[in-house]
């Protein structure tokens, strides 16, 4: 078995993305200065402070990991955020072992930079350019790491979901090919990852000073991310600034633990405002047929006579599957009650 903590994994799979970025760094340049310089816009500028922009890590604290305690509770005990594939368990795809689908794309994506033994491969979150208060990716979860920015030089990023192989991937090194993949979507299609924008122009004045409300308005991004990949350790200690929770749990236990965790690693406690989608709202057109009956028998169980779903309660209903299946097993085993309550997030942070 390969020794966990060799270092060797992470810098070889760094220097093979910079290797495959560097022979596009000249096509990439020339575009970011023909869409910059009349604008008296420096691209290594802009580009400077689109990595001043935090990466997060968004993920659901309340969940039960393989060893039977919740994330919060192996993040209290271990000091460190872990990867699926030492943990076992994630908000997306759950094939992190050798063969399963994660584990080819980062073969194809690190150039087989890590072996099949090593449980130590990156971990993932998304760099937060438009400064969501929600995180950069509420897809994977309510609540979120914020990490400090001497991160970026161990961070790998891809335009475009990894699971889908992107043409794009650079370093904080090489970091043009991001920023053209931006300005050239812009281009071709008036996005700037989940916003419309009307021109070149715009998307640059919003990447520059932020969009209008930025910090404040919830971004609800669920499919459009600079995907960042942090190889080595991700300590809490030395590597994260903030914990954000979801106001769902406040005055709640795990209200109680993040204290408690922020106080052991100093770290700040933050706060998302809390999104919540009253039961009436929920039907099948977002996610499907079976999420507006998950919801009822969510607020059957754990509703008090409210009628809402929030982040809280899918947290309830998700560690109730895995303590009482049969009260879930009309929804499918429990990978596929799992996928249900995960839709069920993706509806609620997006329209809550």
């Amino acid at each position: 078995m390969s020794q966990q903590n060799d270092y060797n994994y992470p810098q070889r799979a760094l220097e093979m993305v910079r290797k495959g970025a560097l022979p596009r760094t000249g096509q990439w340049r020339a575009f970011l200065h023909q869409i910059c310089d009349p604008l008296e816009i420096d691209p290594q500028q802009l580009i400077a402070q689109l990595l001043a922009r935090s990466v997060t890590v968004n993920f659901h604290i309340d969940r039960l990991a393989p060893n039977g305690d919740s994330v919060l509770t192996n993040l209290m005990r271990d000091g460190e955020y872990r990867g699926q594939f030492q943990t076992g368990i994630s908000n997306g795809g759950v094939s992190a072992y050798p063969g399963g689908e994660q584990f080819l794309w980062e073969q194809h994506m690190f150039s087989d930079s890590y072996p099949d033994d090593v449980l130590m491969c990156p971990k993932y979150g998304a760099l937060n350019l438009l400064r969501y208060p929600d995180g950069a990716s509420m897809r994977f979860g309510a609540c979120y790491l914020s990490l400090n920015p001497q991160i970026v030089s161990r961070c790998s990023f891809s335009y475009g979901d990894s699971s889908g192989y992107p043409e794009t991937c650079c370093t904080a090194d090489t970091f043009e090919g991001i920023a053209a993949a931006l300005l050239e979507q812009v281009q071709t299609s008036s996005r700037l990852l989940n916003l419309v924008v009307s021109s070149p122009q715009e998307a640059l004045s919003i990447l520059l000073w932020g969009a209008p409300g930025a910090g404040c308005i919830l971004g609800r991004n669920l499919d459009y991310c600079i995907e960042s990949h942090i190889h080595g350790e991700l300590s809490l200690e030395r590597d994260v600034e903030n914990l954000w929770l979801d106001g769902s749990y406040r005055g709640t236990i795990w209200e109680q633990q993040a204290r408690t965790l922020c106080q052991q690693y100093h770290m700040a406690l933050e706060w998302i405002p809390a999104r919540r989608l009253a039961l009436e709202r929920i039907d099948v057109l977002f996610r499907g047929p079976n999420i507006p009956a998950i919801a009822q028998r969510i607020v059957r169980l754990f509703g008090d006579g409210e009628k809402f779903i929030d982040a809280n309660r899918i947290g309830l209903a998700a560690r109730d599957s895995i303590c009482h299946p049969e009260r879930w097993n009309d929804f499918g085993n429990q990978s596929e009650v799992y996928r249900s309550l995960k839709q069920l997030w993706h509806m609620v942070g997006y329209f809550g």
